[in-house]
């Protein structure tokens, strides 16, 4: 059964353009800073499958998980000032 935790949404159509830019823009952060897939989802409160879709485009954050996800990539980013 499939695990799904606040803010999930996944699309049943192919994603628009903006979808796959947050998507990109995240997986890039993420990695730029070195955090795992799995330590984001678990700080965002996300399920590590969905936040693989959200970084592939496939998956929608609503602004609740957007924001959750935004935080840690941004602290990061004060924390190395």
């Amino acid at each position: 059964m499939a695990r799904h935790h606040a803010g999930e949404t996944v699309r049943s159509h192919l994603p628009d353009q903006l979808t796959e830019d947050i998507g990109r823009s995240i997986r890039n952060r993420r990695v730029e800073l070195g955090i795992s897939m799995s330590e984001l989802a678990m700080t965002a409160d996300l399920s590590q499958p969905f936040l693989s879709k959200v970084e592939r485009g496939l998956g929608r954050l609503s602004m609740g998980a957007l924001d959750r996800v935004a935080r840690p990539l941004l602290q990061c980013l004060v924390n190395k000032w």
